[in-house]
């Protein structure tokens, strides 16, 4: 049978490889005066790569099958590159076949994936211009104004990380994998998860990989731990802990990657993509601010992974955490925007609004506190009118400390009769009522 080598995938990878097989050829049987059998290299083998990359470079591409390197758009040479520090030069070259064989069609190398607008803005400023249409929080805003706006359609002046960069640690790519202890402890949880995961790779089983993972990994009770949190909220081993909440939003970022999804929260496993984002920004804040020994560029891990996980889960996670690595990235109208953002899209019955309210009080540049502050109180009184305030003792309790500490700073930063009006509106809350005064 006649083979037409442009129909046939396996040899459209292996010409692609060409100009960098070595230019040697092997001898064989060599006479007297006959100058030996000339054979030709043996070309190289996308199935023969496919068991190398799992075996040799699958721990670190989450994936395990190369998915990124092709998304991405990763040159032969820089494949061969990196792979021969694992593998040598014709297991490399097998590589490089099968991952040119996965007929993925590429993007660029430096694109920061998942970047509203595409490309960061250059300041705190782009935002309340997009926003507002100039720099001032507008009087009149309330809960269906915060909820028009969605957050992946204006600009943020963070950069999301790239997905390899080999000068720094500001990208999706652990520089190693997850332990082996952390895959076999609690029975091999999440080795299995991740078998079932790659046999099948759907929501369902990304879902049940992701909780696993997170389960391992910020397990109080486990000796193995890297994310679990002493009484202070200090991390067991920071360092460790980045990298594999960072490999544990590889594989979620892949995984959306093949599948086109939307974090909206109606797939399975969807919200916990967006946690995973989330996580490796708060392993990077604790590493820095309870365990004192940073990781590499904390801060701005700590703002982008946290922002990334934020944009598309606005009611996930506390408020203050993100909105504090913003202010402290020189970002405050970004940080009072999430403040009042999140406060919106909780869910009823919580007491999380309230710690938004007060996260605004504490960032909101003076110029918007007044007007922002109002927007939440309108919001929360929203909330409270249709009965989605707090439903349970514990989180009154919790909104009623919120709303106290929302007082103190406002009164702090506004005096106490600048601030009156506004105190006034914050003690007739349904929240301050159960444990205020």
């Amino acid at each position: 049978m006649t083979v037409d080598p442009v129909a046939d995938p396996r040899r459209r990878s292996t010409r692609l490889l060409v100009p960098l097989l070595p230019a040697v050829l092997l001898f064989a049987g060599c006479g007297d005066g006959d100058g030996g059998t000339l054979l030709p290299p043996e070309l190289p083998d996308p199935a023969r790569g496919e068991v190398a990359f799992i075996q040799s470079c699958g721990g670190c591409h989450s994936s395990h099958d190369g998915f990124d390197l092709a998304h991405f758009g990763f040159a032969d040479s820089t494949v061969l590159r990196r792979a021969v520090a694992h593998v040598d030069t014709s297991t490399a070259l097998d590589i490089i076949a099968h991952i040119n064989d996965l007929g993925v069609s590429p993007v660029a190398r430096d694109l920061r994936i998942f970047q509203p607008m595409g490309d960061p803005a250059s300041g705190d400023v782009d935002l309340a211009t997009a926003l507002f249409g100039r720099d001032a929080w507008p009087d009149d805003w309330g809960e269906a104004d915060l909820l028009e706006v969605d957050p992946v359609a204006v600009p943020w002046a963070v950069a999301f990380p790239v997905w390899s960069d080999e000068e720094s640690n500001l990208d999706w790519m652990p520089d190693r994998p997850p332990p082996d202890v952390l895959l076999d402890t609690r029975g091999g949880l999440v080795r299995g998860a991740l078998a079932g995961y790659t046999a099948a790779p759907t929501d369902d089983n990304l879902d049940r990989a992701l909780l696993a993972l997170r389960l391992v990994s910020h397990d109080r009770t486990s000796p193995v731990a890297p994310c679990a949190q002493t009484d202070d909220g200090a991390l067991a081993d920071p360092a460790e802990c980045f990298e594999v909440t960072r490999w544990t939003a590889s594989l979620a970022g892949q995984h959306v990657l093949r599948e086109g999804l939307s974090f909206d929260g109606e797939v399975a496993g969807g919200t916990r993509a967006q946690d995973a984002f989330w996580d490796v920004g708060q392993a990077a804040r604790r590493g820095l601010v309870k365990n004192r020994t940073p990781v590499d560029h904390a801060e701005d891990n700590w703002v982008s992974w946290m922002v990334l996980g934020w944009v598309f889960a606005p009611e996930n996670h506390a408020s203050g955490y993100t909105a504090s690595g913003l202010a402290r990235a020189g970002l405050p109208r970004h940080a009072t925007f999430v403040a009042l953002r999140s406060l919106a899209a909780r869910r009823p019955g919580v007491h999380q609004p309230y710690s938004d309210l007060r996260t605004a009080a504490v960032r909101a540049p003076m110029g918007w506190l007044e007007p922002a502050m109002y927007t939440g109180l309108r919001t929360l009184e929203a909330r409270e009118a249709r009965g989605e305030g707090p439903n349970s003792a514990l989180r009154r309790e919790e909104a009623a400390e919120a709303l106290e500490g929302a007082i103190v700073t406002l009164q702090r930063r506004m005096g106490l009769l600048g601030s009156a009006s506004l105190v006034s509106r914050i003690r007739d809350l349904e929240g301050f009522d159960a444990g205020g005064e």
